[in-house]
């Protein structure tokens, strides 16, 4: 008599997979995942090139295979990120228990031979609980809020460099500079 394990793992892997159609078809993604093309070369100018989120963008922009060179047809201007905290709440006796984290960065994309195109800003933020007596705890989960947030930014913004590369393509629309300004907010606890 054939044993019913065979069965189940086949039923098993046919869920599997009716579930992840399902979830794609949604329009679900892993959050970072890209299925647009990045720019194959990318000029940078950052207003600090030492800053973290300058780095950072660097890094993503070679780990995802783009050659930064000032040659490049396509231009990215990176401002200085502002970071703001602020209390959001406070405990009967008056000292902070939330506090809110925003960060700000405006950038641009400019053709190559285009006037500069006036920047975008972004924003996101995060809300986190804060106990009195846990302040090297919660600097750290600071630090990685603040990690975590500059990456969002950055793949906002080469989200957008899609749509650039779709429009490098196309000759005579190079000279048009737009503008927008987004802005979006994120909370969590």
């Amino acid at each position: 008599m054939p044993s019913a394990t065979p069965r189940l793992t086949s039923l098993r892997f046919a869920l599997i997979g009716l579930l992840a159609l399902t979830i794609t078809a949604c329009g679900w993604q892993l959050r970072g995942f890209n299925k647009g093309q990045l720019p194959p070369e990318l000029a940078l100018k950052t207003a600090d090139p030492y800053a973290a989120i300058a780095r950072q963008l660097q890094q993503t922009l070679v780990r995802r295979g783009v050659k930064i060179t000032p040659s490049a047809p396509l231009t990215l201007w990176l401002d200085t990120e502002e970071l703001e905290k602020r209390t959001v709440a406070v405990t009967s006796i008056g000292a902070a228990a939330q506090y809110e984290l925003r960060l700000e960065i405006a950038y641009s994309y400019t053709p190559k031979g285009a006037q500069p195109a006036l920047p975008t800003t972004l924003t996101t933020q995060r809300v986190y609980d804060f106990i009195p007596g846990t302040n090297l705890a919660k600097a750290e989960e600071q630090q990685t809020l603040v990690k975590e947030m500059r990456q969002e930014l950055i793949n906002r913004i080469l989200l957008q460099s899609m749509s650039h590369t779709n429009t490098l393509t196309v000759p005579a629309q190079s000279t048009q500079s737009t503008s927008a300004h987004t802005s979006s907010s994120h909370g969590t606890h």
